[in-house]
């Protein structure tokens, strides 16, 4: 057994003797383990990389860590509790929290999509000032020209290895053009986001659904969770009604805040997300795919950059 474990163990946190395993899910540079014993199941994270002072600035599981310690006055409730926490000088952060179940790709449905609306929205409207102590800063949304340039190459490969499927003058006006996302993402009003959600990171209980894997917490559009939530899901295969999706998100939003959330400009923030994030990230993910799911995220970013052009949603 790895010494973190044993050290754990010794702390009094597991209910006498347990077992683990090590996985990847999750990992973010840490040490994860999924770990019973006779009274629950837990996930352990452990990592001796503690990154520095700003969360913002620190590893994935740095600000992750700080995330979950401050939680413990937050109590937020579609987050997994926190059962013990340390910074040990020879083992670095240790996290370990309650193991919730897996939500099968199969099982999702309208009312999973409510839940998760209801928990993003109620995420979204927390002031931002109760993260304070993360030392999140809001970093303006800037095309860098080399990472697009190596992006549009990778689009370039998909469309060698998948001859008809887009027309490339349509990826080059994109590319030339990628820069209409800024001034949609760098206006308006800003708050704190998971900045890795998707539904793999969504667990449950049974009854109530919970977010995990905060190592990207960040202060940003909220439309960009919601964007990303669809683009993961088409990827795994789930199909998600979006329109059901933002209009629940908007309705439970504008709940929590008190104040009319605007659905025209979510559609047109989440079009914004989806074109710089499927542009710059899903190509390369996409050469070996199969065709039909090589159209499906190209014509998905072809149509948000038909609503940014026409400013229309």
């Amino acid at each position: 057994m790895d010494d973190v474990l044993s050290y754990i163990g010794r702390q009094g946190v597991f209910c006498g003797d347990f077992s683990a395993e090590r996985i990847s899910a999750g990992a973010s540079g840490s040490a994860v383990y999924a770990v019973a014993d006779r009274c629950g199941k837990y996930i352990l994270k452990a990592s001796q990389d503690t990154g520095g002072k700003d969360a913002h600035q620190s590893s994935p599981f740095a600000r992750e860590y700080a995330f979950h310690t401050l939680n413990r006055s937050l109590k937020l409730p579609f987050v997994p509790k926190v059962v013990y926490a340390e910074k040990s000088p020879v083992y670095g952060d240790l996290l370990v929290l309650e193991r919730l179940t897996p939500i099968a790709h199969s099982d999702w449905d309208e009312a999973l999509l409510r839940k998760t609306a209801d928990a993003c929205a109620r995420l979204h409207s927390l002031d931002a000032n109760l993260f304070a102590d993360l030392h999140l800063k809001r970093e303006p949304v800037r095309i860098d020209r080399e990472a697009a340039d190596s992006a549009y190459r990778e689009w370039q490969a998909v469309q060698r290895r998948h001859e008809g499927a887009f027309q490339e003058n349509t990826l080059t006006e994109i590319h030339t053009h990628l820069d209409v996302v800024c001034p949609v993402l760098n206006r308006g009003s800003f708050c704190i986001c998971h900045g890795d959600f998707h539904p793999d990171n969504i667990v449950t209980d049974g009854k109530r659904i919970y977010i995990i894997d905060w190592q990207n917490i960040s202060v940003g559009k909220g439309a960009g969770d919601l964007s990303f939530f669809l683009q993961r899901s088409d990827g795994f295969g789930i199909p998600t009604n979006s329109g059901l999706l933002f209009a629940e998100y908007a309705e439970r939003l504008s709940f929590y805040t008190g104040r009319q959330c605007d659905e025209t400009t979510l559609l047109r923030e989440s079009s914004a997300s989806a074109l710089l994030t499927i542009f710059t990230f899903w190509a390369y993910f996409l050469k070996d795919a199969p065709r039909a799911r090589v159209e499906t995220f190209f014509n998905a970013m072809t149509e948000a950059y038909k609503c940014l052009q026409t400013d229309q949603v």
